[in-house]
């Protein structure tokens, strides 16, 4: 079942049986069977694409916060999007990708003078 979602994702980084305990601030979960690392908007849709046709039961997780995970071994797939955090200037709006992290945001917000995220300060 998996090995079919590795051979069409080679240009995905991947990890096998993955303690999930890393991945969240509880510090709760088993392992899951296979997390995926896509790096773009790209790679994550074709993640999505391929682990749907494959019929393979899977989660997207962000950075884990407020994420309570059960110690249950996953016999599924973790999408992660950690390694998803581009961030680009478009005029007066940050653009960022899903997996930047709210602190990196707002510095970047505050380094260009813009406003509107100061409420996100402390926001794990």
């Amino acid at each position: 079942m998996f090995e079919a979602v590795i051979n069409r994702l080679p240009e995905v980084f991947y990890e096998r049986d993955k303690s999930l305990k890393g991945m969240n601030t509880f510090r709760t979960g088993g392992n899951a069977a296979l997390v995926f690392y896509p790096e773009s908007k790209a790679a994550l849709v074709k993640t999505l694409d391929v682990v749907r046709s494959e019929n393979v039961p899977f989660v997207v997780l962000g950075a884990g916060s407020n994420v309570l995970i059960s110690d249950k071994d996953y016999e599924g797939v973790v999408i992660s999007t950690k390694k998803m955090t581009k961030m680009r200037l478009w005029g007066s709006i940050l653009v960022c990708e899903c997996g930047v992290k709210l602190a990196d945001a707002v510095k970047v917000a505050c380094d260009n003078s813009l406003g509107g995220l100061e409420f996100a300060v402390g926001i794990p």
